[in-house]
């Protein structure tokens, strides 16, 4: 792993995160200087969006008392702490990542449409960023565990409604599955069929341990 501080809080990248963004920027099938180009800004981008996604958990966690690393792996970033926290906070915390994250790419998408086009790789870089950071915002905050939206609905309902936390996240994600695979994205479709099934795991009573994330 590489390893590093920011803030004050230790941070780990899982050789896993830099092959999933790879993927996801199409990198594999980059041919030309221009696709190159764009695979280094994409991958620049989604560090950053998503340093800064887990930095926005981070904070709050520190503010309530916790001490926190964290992680960059192969489906995203987790900001670990060393302690619990109530429902409220746990709430707060799982909105605070998203909610940063996507007033960045608002941002970045502003500078996009004030850029002149010169510098080809800061187009690149703020169409990848704006991208990462509204598209996979939104979708984290999906009422799918464990995204973000998931724990929101997690908190919210208390461990008395845990089971329907789960099997909201079971149809969700299939139905997006369903609808993923319709428009061709195959590993989307596999993701989200990853994250049904986890959340089937939870719902029987199972601990996976860690097929998205650690636990």
């Amino acid at each position: 792993m590489i390893r590093f501080s920011l803030f004050g809080f230790p941070i780990a990248i899982h050789w896993m995160f830099w092959v999933t963004a790879v993927l996801l920027s199409g990198g594999a099938l980059a041919k030309t200087p221009d696709d190159f180009q764009y695979l280094i800004a994409f991958v620049l981008a989604a560090l950053i969006s998503i340093i800064i996604h887990e930095l926005g958990h981070a904070f709050l966690q520190r503010r309530y008392g916790g001490k926190v690393q964290i992680m960059l792996v192969a489906l995203g970033g987790l900001a670990i702490s060393d302690r619990g926290f109530t429902r409220q906070q746990h709430i707060k915390i799982s909105l605070a990542g998203p909610v940063i994250q996507i007033l960045l790419g608002a941002l970045a998408w502003k500078l996009l449409r004030m850029s002149s086009g010169d510098a080809q790789f800061v187009v690149h870089f703020l169409k990848a960023f704006t991208w990462v950071s509204i598209v996979w915002g939104v979708f984290n905050l999906f009422p799918i565990y464990p995204m973000d939206g998931g724990k929101v609905l997690l908190h919210f309902l208390g461990p008395r409604m845990e089971k329907v936390t789960y099997m909201v996240g079971i149809i969700g994600a299939a139905v997006l599955a369903l609808w993923m695979l319709s428009r061709g994205s195959t590993f989307s479709t596999l993701l989200l069929g990853m994250m049904a099934y986890e959340n089937f795991q939870r719902y029987r009573g199972d601990r996976p341990a860690g097929m998205l994330y650690p636990n």
